[in-house]
């Protein structure tokens, strides 16, 4: 392959199976067990307030990655998509809810930093080094 060293496209193949096993794995775990992922996906569906539908705080989703596979797999979440190949970035709430699940996922990254990184010295350094 043009452009990647050798064996990188073993490799590529390699990583490309291990995110789709991952994939189906959550499929199949939201499409056996809807309860939760459903209530999940229809409210972050539905709600008016987006973004503290996501914030970990009381019953909120613990993890990215469960609003992800809750959005992707749930069929209560097939209204959010409908219509959006159409209309580009897809539909107003499809965008509304991207921009509060990229929020959230950086935000959650940001208080880790902050947790594991006490002194100010660090975080003055990070603070630069992630402001280019």
């Amino acid at each position: 392959e043009p452009g990647l060293p050798e064996g990188g496209a073993t490799s590529l193949a390699a990583l490309c199976r291990v995110h789709l096993v991952a994939a189906h794995t959550a499929h199949c775990l939201v499409a056996e067990s809807p309860g939760p992922w459903g209530r999940l996906a229809g409210q972050l569906c539905e709600a008016q307030d987006v973004v503290a539908s996501l914030t970990e705080a009381g019953d909120g989703p613990q993890s990215v990655c469960v609003v992800l596979a809750a959005l992707c797999f749930s069929s209560s979440a097939k209204k959010l998509w409908e219509g959006s190949a159409k209309c580009g970035l897809g539909t107003p709430n499809l965008q509304r809810l991207a921009l509060a699940l990229l929020a959230e996922a950086v935000s959650r990254g940001c208080r880790k930093l902050c947790r594991s990184h006490g002194d100010a010295a660090a975080a003055t350094r990070l603070l630069w080094e992630a402001l280019g």
